[in-house]
């Protein structure tokens, strides 16, 4: 997955649930399918800075984990995309952006925050929620039915 920035989408909660069943495993793969659509989008729509070879935006993919069909991650490998994120130096850690704790900002100028993963996975999170819940009212229904 991407190494450098990703976002991850947490589904713990749902360890639960009899998650074996095909009729659970149907309905929230769709749900994880459209999550990390969603993110990918949303991550390419909150680039509002000048990105003259796209390689960044290009960038932005979405993998499942092959280890688990519950797990989502969506980033980058572009080595520069915490920089432009999280910002450099003086002016980056000025910008009030919220970074990793392994992330050190320099001595130097260096330049202001541009952030694009946060904001898009703040604006995706309702959305998510409720393609989970909707996800889950759907197997539920249809195990009510007779689904297996």
């Amino acid at each position: 997955m991407p190494d450098f920035l990703s976002i991850t989408v947490d589904t713990s909660a749902l360890r639960g649930l009899d998650l074996a069943r095909p009729v659970i495993k149907k309905h929230l793969r769709g749900a994880m399918r459209y999550s990390r659509a969603l993110l990918t989008r949303g991550m390419k729509a909150e680039m509002h800075f000048a990105n003259p070879t796209g390689n960044l935006e290009g960038s932005i993919h979405a993998e499942p984990a092959a280890a688990d069909p519950y797990f989502n991650a969506v980033g980058t490998n572009v080595t520069y995309a915490r920089f432009v994120n999280y910002g450099t130096g003086r002016r980056g850690a000025s910008s009030g952006v919220a970074h990793p704790p392994d992330y050190q900002y320099g001595p130097k100028q260096g330049m202001k925050a541009q952030p694009f993963a946060e904001p898009a996975f703040a604006q995706a999170t309702p959305a998510i929620h409720k393609a989970f819940a909707t996800a889950m009212q759907a197997a539920l229904s249809e195990m009510a039915a007779g689904g297996k």
